[in-house]
């Protein structure tokens, strides 16, 4: 915002400023630096799409489909523009039409995590899981060094299919291929935990947590984990780091309470 008030015709700030944005659910804002993004490169896609986004989010679904088309228009073989157009069509509960444009996205980039994602929430509204799951392991074999598509199967292998074994191996996999991708190591300890295997699940964890010590769901999950073993002083000092590194948060507030009541 100050390189924005300093020079308001900076690109790059602007962009930055709507990645914030959108990383915080900010809509308002994405919104206001999209259209700036707009004016200063009306022939690029990236400020109608991400201006699409905040108004789907909105539920302002004319001016949202109005800025992907246009997206569309000035770069058919960017992908950006057909995962908003399956974002749209998905909140509109248009299914099939959202797995084609999802689809679309993904024969322009075969490493957007976005468009897969999107496709399989496609599937699995239409309660399609198998093809969810088939639609990852197809754009995996195009995309094998992506550690969010093998975060992506191992999920639906756990939560749609109960094949914990497949997504316990499809989340190291995930895990091998980027040991900070944060939802993947989480998964593989709830997956480690859910197989019985509570010692392997709080091994792994703490592995991480050596790797990369400032992941505060990973250790709300460590002190659950220890809490299952009755170990309270290591689940105290689980929900202590946590709240550590963010003193608001609540599933670590409630636990430790919870904790310091058990003792």
């Amino acid at each position: 915002r100050e390189a924005i008030r300093l020079n308001p015709n900076l690109v790059e700030a602007q962009r930055s400023l709507a990645d914030a944005a959108m990383r915080l659910g900010d809509m308002n804002t994405l919104q206001d630096a999209a259209t700036q993004m707009i004016r200063l490169q009306p022939r690029m896609p990236d400020g109608y799409a991400l201006r699409a986004l905040s108004n789907i989010n909105r539920q302002h679904y004319p001016e949202a489909e109005q800025d992907i088309d246009k997206a569309i228009e000035i770069a058919p073989q960017n992908a950006f523009g057909y995962v908003q157009m399956g974002n749209l069509r998905l909140v509109q509960k248009q299914y099939s039409d959202a797995a084609k444009a999802y689809q679309d996205a993904l024969d322009r980039n075969a490493n957007s995590t976005d468009a897969l994602r999107g496709l399989a929430s496609a599937y699995i509204a239409e309660k399609q899981v198998d093809k969810a799951v088939d639609a990852a392991r197809v754009q995996i074999g195009k995309s094998p060094s992506n550690s969010s598509f093998y975060d992506l199967l191992g999920a639906l292998l756990f939560h749609s299919k109960g094949d914990l074994s497949g997504a316990e191996a499809a989340f190291e996999k995930s895990v091998g291929l980027d040991k900070q991708n944060s939802d993947a190591l989480i998964q593989l300890c709830q997956v480690q935990a859910a197989k019985g295997e509570t010692d392997q699940a709080i091994a792994t964890g703490e592995q991480s947590l050596k790797e990369n010590p400032r992941q505060p769901n990973l250790d709300v999950l460590m002190g659950n984990l220890y809490q299952s073993k009755s170990d309270w002083k290591s689940a105290e000092d689980a929900y202590q780091k946590a709240l550590a590194i963010n003193s608001q948060d609540p599933a670590a507030s409630v636990e430790l309470a919870r904790v310091m009541l058990s003792k």
